[in-house]
């Protein structure tokens, strides 16, 4: 009725009595409390602030978010598209919004509590914006949010525990599809359960809980692990490394100490401490990788599957198995042949062993080269599936 007097229990017979002092920007489209704008213009200043509650701005400039909500300070839904924004993030009063739509934009970065004046924002979509850094509790407060869009932007820096929150929270869909997911980090979604993913990489599943629902499925052959996932077998391959170093260096002093030893049998020995050393270095780079990568593999997975580092400690343990196994082979035959003819052999003589283990060595380097460099080259060429099953991690 709109007399200023409230007639029904609800006050139902006052609502929308001010929309005749409502003015419509030129260029723009309204109905009631609605407006929408999708002409290329600049909106400075209304004569009165506007009542509108749902407002659609594409194409729209402002001089900073401040003036936005000056000028819309009582819009519960909020869009705002190709406006060149450069920073969402608000110093201001607490306002009532309840979506946010700053997609299409040029935001950089989000900083700490960017949106805490957002108490009781649902939806919040930033995508296909320029943002680069999401710092540390930049959604603190968010008690409400329920869904994150941040598909389609270059963030390289995550920021640990994003939410900012020391009790559980559950965020109902977080979006993030064409985000570089080699730079996630378990961290920033600290102690939030998702219940929904959306990605085009199914690393971005490695945040998610168990009960989480995620739109890519984790491959059989790729799981969301460390590369050395239980601590016993980061304690076996330490200890492994060393015991097998120091034995190593003992066989070798002793070897050297005992004078009666034959030149022959001592090439062989330091031949076969070599074989035992490309053991060491093949289990060392792993567990140096582990110490490298930490909780961060499971997104960094790739790097590490296609670096030169992974290849070459595959070339190492390529030849210690082929080298040990041949020099184990000559040792057992070089006994056999002092044993049966210990006067016409030539395994008696240091000069033959040494050249004769030599040529076995460089003749196994060369053919684990080619392997290596191989497996190299087929890592741009063979389907995902085939190459991710023989990687040598």
């Amino acid at each position: 009725m709109c007399d200023k007097e409230k007639h029904c229990p609800f006050s139902d017979d006052e609502l929308l009595c001010n929309i005749h002092h409502v003015k419509c920007p030129l260029l723009c489209t309204c109905l009631a409390l609605a407006m929408k704008c999708e002409e290329r213009q600049t909106l400075t200043h209304f004569s009165t602030p506007s009542p509108h509650v749902y407002v659609f701005l594409r194409n729209v400039t402002f001089p900073n978010m401040q003036t936005v909500f000056k000028l819309f300070d009582s819009v519960l839904y909020l869009t705002l598209q190709k406006g060149n924004l450069q920073s969402v993030c608000f110093v201001s009063n607490p306002t009532s919004i309840v979506l946010l739509d700053a997609g299409l934009n040029c935001i950089q970065y989000l900083l700490q509590h960017c949106f805490r004046p957002l108490a009781m924002l649902k939806s919040l979509k930033l995508h296909q914006n320029k943002i680069f850094s999401v710092s540390p509790k930049s959604f603190f407060d968010l008690r409400e949010l329920k869904l994150l869009n941040l598909s389609g932007n270059p963030i390289v820096n995550w920021g640990a525990d994003i939410f900012g929150r020391s009790v559980s929270y559950t965020l109902k869909v977080l979006s993030l599809k064409r985000v570089h997911t080699k730079y996630l980090i378990e961290e920033s979604v600290h102690k939030v359960h998702i219940y929904f993913i959306e990605g085009d990489d199914f690393h971005t599943c490695c945040l998610s809980q168990s009960s989480t629902v995620c739109s890519e499925s984790i491959p059989w052959y790729r799981p969301c692990s460390l590369l050395l996932p239980k601590q016993v077998f980061r304690l076996l391959f330490g200890v492994v490394a060393v015991i097998i170093f120091l034995f190593d260096i003992f066989a070798l002093f002793v070897q050297a100490k005992i004078p009666s030893s034959s030149k022959a049998f001592f090439t062989f020995v330091v031949f076969m401490i070599f074989s035992d050393c490309l053991l060491v270095i093949y289990l060392s780079i792993p567990l140096a990788a582990h110490f490298l990568y930490l909780d961060s593999f499971q997104f960094r997975e790739d790097l590490w599957r296609t670096s030169i580092i992974c290849f070459f400690d595959f070339g190492v343990v390529l030849c210690f198995v082929l080298f040990n196994t041949c020099s184990t082979s000559l040792l057992s035959l070089s006994r056999l042949r002092v044993v049966i003819s210990p006067i016409k052999t030539r395994f008696t003589q240091g000069n033959f062993c040494t050249k004769l283990l030599s040529s076995a060595l460089f003749s196994i380097f060369i053919l684990c080269i080619l392997v290596t460099c191989s497996l190299m080259l087929a890592n741009h060429s063979l389907p995902s599936v085939l190459f991710a099953i023989y990687r040598p991690y």
